[in-house]
């Protein structure tokens, strides 16, 4: 795509743009809202310990998410506190979503937390599985553990038999 072309890194998304990461530059991509800019969360340097707390409310999810936040050597490093974040949807940016620091992704589908409309969650199986159709093998058509409805296997296909 044309607008992916003039995308090399996060410096160069607009704010509109860079949280979502369309372009797929590599990085955590998040928007500064000190420096008005976005930049790539792993870059960010500080001079001042206040220059990372909005570094460290992305990262952890929160504002009130880590134990430590500090500025060290110029780089931010952020503890954070997981017994707060519970669970993917403890994750209140993308970024944080997507880096998954707590490592709550572990249990979901791919193995990772996922970011949906406004809001971070953890896609269970049944979460991909709306009809009969979705199950691809005869096994997990028949056993339906999503409780989608009358289930059949038709030889080739799974879907959804007359009562």
């Amino acid at each position: 795509n044309r607008y992916c072309d003039k995308i090399s890194s996060c410096g160069d998304y607009d704010k509109e743009h860079c949280e979502e990461d369309e372009c797929s530059v590599g990085g955590i991509c998040y928007y500064d809202e000190i420096l008005r800019e976005c930049s790539d969360l792993e870059e960010v340097q500080c001079v001042y310990e206040t220059d990372c707390h909005h570094y460290c409310a992305v990262k952890c999810g929160g504002k009130d998410n880590w134990l430590e936040c500090n500025c060290n050597n110029q780089k931010c490093e952020a503890k954070c506190d997981c017994d707060k974040v519970t669970s993917c949807e403890g994750y209140s940016s993308r970024p944080a979503c997507k880096l998954d620091v707590c490592g709550f992704g572990d249990s979901c589908v791919y193995d990772e937390c996922s970011w949906i409309g406004d809001s971070c969650v953890c896609l269970t199986p049944c979460d991909l599985i709306t009809s009969c159709f979705d199950y691809k093998t005869e096994e997990k058509c028949l056993e339906d553990e999503c409780s989608i409805g009358n289930c059949g296997w038709t030889g080739s296909r799974c879907k959804e038999l007359p009562n």
